[in-house]
């Protein structure tokens, strides 16, 4: 299993491919408009990245709204290689197969009328296309694996780790601890022991007795 980072990189590496894949649709669009409009001022030249069909049809009418009619037909024809450029971009596999296929169709139909340059031109632009259509499967590759990595690593830390480029997870929050035990002695006044002597009368001292004479050195006197 491939740390976040590594993911990251090989994912960002994917979607920058399906990125200039999907970008050529775009070109090949905005190219078949111009030369759309080239044609309609006459002009005998194009540009090579458009498309065969869209020349093809330019070429035909010899009217003003024959034209008219030519160029609402290659505005159509846009939109679906823009529609393709859109579609392929967010990952959809078959916007980039169905638009392979028609810029192959298309290549094929300039063989025949031996326009070699539009030829070479277009295997060029299937070959920078291409690579797209590969980094959708490489793509779901590396999605699949930051799932499994999701699940490893909430079965092992209890919480879904952040998403691909954050390696390793953040730590889990920490708790307050719980309280010690045993619970502290309340701070109450406790009786001191052994309790303090209380200030009782105290016996009287012996005084003799009246009718006993004193003994010098004896005390107190035998009885």
């Amino acid at each position: 299993m491939m740390p976040g980072n590594a993911l990251s990189a090989q994912k960002a590496s994917a979607l920058a491919r399906i990125g200039n894949g999907s970008s050529w649709f775009l070109w090949i669009a905005g190219m078949s408009l111009v030369n759309a409009v080239i044609a309609m001022t006459g002009a005998q030249w194009h540009f090579i990245l458009g498309l065969g069909l869209t020349e093809l049809i330019d070429d035909m009418p010899t009217t003003a709204v024959g034209h008219a009619i030519a160029f609402g037909f290659d505005l159509i024809v846009a939109a679906v290689w823009v529609l393709f450029n859109m579609q392929a971009k967010q990952g959809r596999k078959w916007a980039f197969i169905v638009g392979i296929t028609l810029y192959v169709v298309d290549a094929l139909l300039l063989l025949v009328f031996q326009s070699w340059l539009s030829v070479a031109f277009h295997v060029y632009a299937l070959f920078r296309i291409f690579p797209g259509l590969q980094a959708i499967s490489e793509l779901r590759r590396i999605e699949q694996a930051e799932r499994q990595q999701a699940a490893m690593a909430s079965a092992q830390f209890g919480y879904s780790p952040a998403p691909a480029g954050v390696w390793p997870p953040p730590p889990v929050a920490e708790t307050a601890p719980p309280a010690a035990w045993p619970a502290p002695a309340a701070n109450t006044a406790q009786p001191a022991w052994p309790p303090p002597a209380s200030d009782a009368a105290q016996p009287p001292a012996w005084q003799p007795s009246a009718g006993e004479p004193e003994q010098p050195g004896v005390y107190p006197p035998n009885r």
